[in-house]
């Protein structure tokens, strides 16, 4: 009987081998996949007693029916995610193969029918106007939990820009393990808003995004190129600001990609039709000036028509000519990161440092934290909810893989026959006796 066992121990044991390599092997090709960003979606909307939306509250938004606006929301939502996951896509408008760097889905999604909550944090460019009350309504939504226990990343949240209401583009509460970075003294916020304490300090950061319903995707696309303005800033302004954005909107020199409000061929805020050319090096962009120069107009990153899209295009354009996945350029002697590290796993990048550049020596970044199962899917993108299986595109030192594919395969087969003529010895000495 020892003998049997001992057998079939030595045969299941090359197997469990054989698939611990494979399983080895898979998670260090994970770390090429894109990053999984699980967002909750909250709409506030306030309605009268007929059951109508009240624009006196929310102001003109086209509509007053309520089914018409959750198909307005339902539908921006679903081209947010779209939008965002082709942006990051390097060069991904002359590079069909182009792997992005963010995927998207929508974690939860939650509507409450009344006014946004407002706080008594007064816009300091605008006298009588408030901020939400982010700190409220996360708190309410104990969103530590959606953060730090089910990944939650990012937050959006539908709402109005009228009366007393201004709702911040972006805003982010840094984490506690990033506690060494944080920027405020007390806390950490890196986003398009005046920085102040707003939001719950979980474990883990995360942003907020506020949109407005009234407006398109232009506007929403808008609130992510401004806080991706903002961290890099913050990691690196001088390579960010003073090398990718600027120049733009010369007519005596070589101008780079601009940003948000200004294409590299204007100056003017908003100004993503002009149709007049100028230089620009943003689509071959490297560090050192040394990029393929082209004239750049509208038609750079509309194409035939340059539509009245509030910018939606350009936006696309502009992030997918930000140092991205497999960029392969060199600053200084240092490979440039993919810049959306900062953007896919805030906490986890900056623990690999606080630079847009690979440093000379890269430790193996820390396992990413799984998200909990199961994932519910929305009822907004049904298409879009994934497996939690989040990884990191930050790339860890090459490990060497020994092949025991084949010995363990064949070492499997050889020990699987002897167990049978055992059996078999066996049964047929027992029918002799």
């Amino acid at each position: 009987m020892a003998g049997s066992l001992l057998l079939l121990l030595l045969c299941v044991l090359p197997f469990a081998l054989y698939l611990g390599e494979q399983r080895t092997e898979f998670r260090i090709k994970g770390t090429k996949s894109p990053y999984q960003i699980p967002a909750l979606v909250l709409s506030y909307i306030p309605l009268k007693e007929n059951g109508k939306i009240n624009t006196d509250i929310t102001g003109s938004i086209r509509t007053d029916d309520l089914e018409t606006l959750r198909n307005k929301i339902s539908n921006l939502t679903n081209q947010i995610v779209t939008s965002l996951e082709e942006a990051s896509r390097y060069h991904g408008y002359k590079n069909p193969s182009a792997g992005g760097s963010l995927d998207y889905f929508i974690f939860d999604t939650k509507e409450f029918l009344y006014s946004v909550p407002r706080s008594d944090n007064q816009v300091p460019w605008n006298p009588g106007v408030y901020r939400p009350d982010y700190h409220g309504i996360l708190s309410d939504l104990s969103i530590c939990d959606y953060v730090d226990n089910k990944g939650i990343k990012e937050v959006w949240i539908w709402g109005y820009h009228y009366g007393d209401i201004e709702p911040a583009e972006s805003n982010m509460a840094m984490g506690a393990v990033s506690k060494k970075h944080w920027n405020r003294g007390n806390y950490g916020d890196v986003s398009n808003s005046e920085g102040i304490n707003d939001m719950p300090t979980c474990n883990k950061t995360y942003t907020l995004y506020n949109y407005n319903y009234g407006r398109g995707l232009g506007e929403a696309l808008e609130d992510h190129t401004h806080q991706i303005e903002a961290v890099f800033k913050y990691i690196d302004h001088i390579l960010f600001w003073n090398k990718f954005v600027e120049s733009y909107g010369e007519t005596d020199k070589i101008n780079h990609c601009g940003w948000s409000h200004c294409p590299p061929n204007t100056k003017i805020d908003y100004d993503w039709r002009n149709e007049i050319d100028a230089l620009s090096d943003c689509e071959d962009w490297k560090p050192d000036g040394t990029g393929k120069v082209q004239s750049a107009n509208c038609h750079t990153w509309y194409g035939a028509t340059c539509l009245d899209d509030s910018g939606a295009r350009f936006k696309i354009w502009w992030m997918q000519n930000i140092p991205g996945k497999d960029n392969n350029l060199i600053y200084k002697g240092r490979q440039l990161r993919n810049w959306w590290d900062f953007l896919g796993d805030f906490d986890l990048a900056l623990q690999m440092g606080k630079s847009l550049l690979f440093p000379v020596s890269s430790p193996l970044p820390p396992s990413p934290t799984r998200l909990q199962s199961p994932i519910p899917t929305s009822s907004l993108s049904p298409t879009l909810a994934l497996t939690p299986t989040p990884t990191t595109e930050i790339k860890p030192p090459k490990k060497r893989i020994i092949p025991l594919t084949a010995i363990t395969v064949a070492g499997g087969v050889v020990l699987t026959i002897l167990l049978l003529g055992l059996l078999l010895f066996r049964y047929f000495h027992k029918g002799n006796q």
